[in-house]
């Protein structure tokens, strides 16, 4: 799924072609439902709820820090302390590579400078 892609083609569609939205775009991940608002274009993207997990003793060696929870679904969700742990990272890659489960670990934090979170995404098993 790219969602730049799906918004310019939304664009396209309804600027250019004249066609009237909603527009449903059929992806690799499901269904994706662009309708406009005004002059503004709305993306629905999938939702992947995740459950609470046990870290793999792997994961948290990978990484090179603990996080405070970790979620699974797709992905690894690990949730740190504070921005700055997310920042300071300096995971093994080959070894998140190794870790049994999900293909991308996602590590995050609330706060950061002037955001609301920061986030870093690793994918080593895809590309």
């Amino acid at each position: 799924m790219c969602d730049h892609a799906t918004l310019a083609t939304a664009f396209v569609l309804a600027r250019e072609l004249k066609q009237t939205p909603p527009f449903t775009f059929h992806t690799l991940s499901g269904p994706l439902l662009v309708e406009a608002d005004g002059q503004r274009f709305i993306l629905d993207f999938p939702a992947r709820l995740s459950e609470p997990a046990a870290a793999p003793a792997a994961l948290t060696s990978a990484l090179g820090a603990t996080p405070r929870k970790v979620h699974g679904a797709r992905d690894w969700i690990c949730v740190m302390e504070s921005p700055e742990q997310v920042v300071a990272l300096l995971p093994d890659h080959a070894a998140l590579a190794a870790l049994p489960g999900p293909e991308r670990v996602i590590v995050t934090a609330l706060g950061g400078d002037g955001v609301d979170i920061t986030s870093r995404f690793f994918a080593v098993k895809v590309g």
